[in-house]
């Protein structure tokens, strides 16, 4: 709250002034037309904030240029992380995208932040109205002053089969399976599990471009290894902790053998693994069950054929089409005892050279060996 005081002209001996009171602390002095003003002000949260964070990015890099961070002992540490029980199927995520989309999951990213050390990230929320919400996600390296940026945009809304108690659709479509599906606005769970699943998969992704290449791919390669190994040393065991893992995700087991078109006692050791990652993804919130399962089942959906050529092309191109459907429904003669007209050997003394004729009953090709009369050869060329 400010108050504003405001002097009077007075005359002071010859010359006009004006009478001002003491400037205090937190106090703005204005010069108008003929009078004076002071303004009150108070200390705002802003710029509270902006002190306090300066001095923390201050602090950290200080602290930084005299703790630097040594390479061999981040790789060493890193590696180390890897080889703990269990920290091998939360490092790896899987998606049924296409051929599969796989990589480093959040997990690992946040225990190479620690290892690296002198490394920050935040999320500061820097617009909202009322159906968005954007995010910037910042992550930091203090000792090389490199700082990663990116800016997310979270829609107040979410997909529903079913519309609840008092839900009202903002929107409504059918998905992929012919299903109604009904967009409405997230409560304040839906938000802030969208919101943790949209900056985890964004900050993992900004601190994967900091941690050097080398020492990534040496992880990914031994995590591979723990993966496949535990897979092929106890299957049994591996496909109870995968039934395990998943039912806490409330996935049955007869929900993952529609996921793999088989029973899970016939999984192989890669399908295990895949598995495994797959349950990464989901608990990290870069994957549902729902978008798996659709992805894994529209990859055997047949695709929409193309749409035909406008014009002669199309006519053409419809007529070869009814040629070829036909001639290949059409069985073959025996080229022995073939009677078409086109077939009898005395036609290939009459066929000149270079050209080629196919019969069209057995499919047999003949290559002619006769001169072309005089005079053509200088035509054909």
């Amino acid at each position: 709250m400010s108050t504003t005081a405001q002097a009077v002209p007075t005359n002071v001996g010859e010359n006009k002034g004006t009478a001002v009171a003491m400037v205090k602390s937190g106090e703005v002095v204005r010069q108008e037309f003929g009078a004076t003003s002071i303004e009150k002000r108070a200390e705002t949260a802003a710029s509270v904030l902006a002190a306090q964070a300066q001095a923390q990015i201050l602090a950290r890099r200080m602290v930084a240029l005299q703790r630097p961070r040594d390479l061999d002992d981040v790789r060493t540490r890193i590696m180390r992380e890897v080889e703990r029980p269990g920290f091998a199927a939360a490092a790896w995520y899987r998606k049924p995208v296409g051929a599969g989309v796989e990589g480093l999951s959040i997990r690992f990213a946040e225990a190479a932040m620690r290892c690296m050390g002198n490394m920050g990230a935040s999320a500061p929320v820097i617009y909202e109205d009322e159906g968005h919400r954007m995010e910037r996600v910042i992550v930091e390296d203090f000792e090389s002053n490199v700082v990663f940026e990116r800016d997310l945009m979270i829609a107040k809304t979410v997909e529903r089969r079913q519309l609840g108690k008092g839900q009202e659709a903002l929107q409504v479509r059918t998905n992929s399976k012919g299903e109604t599906t009904y967009l409405v606005r997230a409560t304040e769970d839906d938000l802030f599990a969208k919101e943790s699943a949209l900056v985890s998969k964004h900050t993992r992704t900004l601190i994967l471009r900091i941690l050097p290449g080398d020492i990534q791919d040496d992880a990914k390669r031994r995590i591979k290894e723990i993966l496949h190994g535990d897979a092929a040393k106890d299957p049994e065991g591996e496909k109870k902790r995968i039934a395990d893992a998943f039912a806490s995700l409330n996935v049955m087991p007869a929900d993952l053998k529609r996921y793999l078109g088989h029973e899970l006692s016939t999984c192989s050791p890669k399908e295990l693994v895949d598995l495994r990652g797959l349950y990464a993804a989901i608990k990290a919130g870069e994957a549902t069950w729902s978008e798996a399962l659709e992805g894994r089942e529209g990859t055997d959906e047949p695709k929409d054929p193309a749409p035909p050529k406008p014009g002669l092309d199309g006519v053409t191109e419809k007529l070869q089409a009814e040629k070829t459907a036909a001639t290949a429904a059409k069985p073959k003669a025996d080229p022995a005892t073939c009677q078409h007209p086109m077939c009898p050997p005395s036609r290939i003394d009459k066929l000149q050279k270079g050209k080629s004729l196919e019969c069209e009953d057995c499919g047999s090709v003949f290559h002619g060996q006769a001169e072309p009369p005089k005079g053509q050869r200088k035509l054909d060329d």
